[in-house]
Formats: C-alpha cells, sequence, structure tokens
C-alpha cells in the first residue's frame, strides 16, 4: 500500500503493515485481531498494537527498522528515544486504521 510520498517513510509504513498482517494465520484473521485491539485500547496511538501485541520492543529496533528503510544512522542517532518510540506508535496506529479501511472491516 502506499502511505506517503516520501520513499523512506512509505518502507518503514510497508514494514508496519507486513507485521501486523503477520499477527494471524491468514490476512482476514490478522485484520480481524487489529480490529479487536482498535476497538478494545481507542485511546493508545498504536491501539496498543506494538506495545502489547508483539511488534518491535524498544527504540533501538525502531531506529534499526527506520535505517534499513533508508533514513540516515546519523539522524537516527540525533533523535531521543522516546520521541523514535512515539513515533513508531503513531505509525502502527495509522497503518492498522488504513487496513482496516481498505479492507472494510
Amino acid at each position: 500500500m502506499k502511505y506517503s510520498v516520501n520513499p523512506n517513510l512509505n518502507a518503514v509504513m510497508n514494514s508496519i503493515e507486513t507485521q501486523l498482517l503477520s499477527k494471524g494465520r491468514d490476512k482476514q484473521e490478522s485484520l480481524q485481531i487489529i480490529k479487536r485491539y482498535i476497538k478494545s485500547f481507542p485511546k493508545e496511538p498504536d491501539y496498543n498494537l506494538a506495545q502489547h501485541g508483539g511488534m518491535l520492543v524498544s527504540p533501538y529496533d525502531v531506529r534499526e527498522l527506520n535505517i534499513k528503510c533508508g533514513y540516515s544512522a546519523v539522524v537516527q542517532n540525533k533523535i531521543s528515544d522516546g520521541r523514535v518510540w512515539n513515533e513508531y506508535l503513531l505509525r502502527v496506529g495509522r497503518v492498522a486504521k488504513e487496513l482496516l479501511k481498505a479492507n472494510e472491516l
């Protein structure tokens, strides 16, 4: 799916999509799991999918993902752990909502 015109951000978002869609045995089951999290934790930026759903577990892992997707390692090391983590949570939430919208759940 196309999430951004920025190729680096789009690569990160597509990686998050892959992680989210691997939560179940197949795409439908994964979408149902995502839907349950969104319904259960509507006030969390990631709907608790990242925080408690078995995705990346630390700012270090998120930095590595960002670097793998084309973001500069130098820039990544200048950003605080809190900011890296918060941006990841927001991105997970956005991808989750887009997946449900695209699949009309």
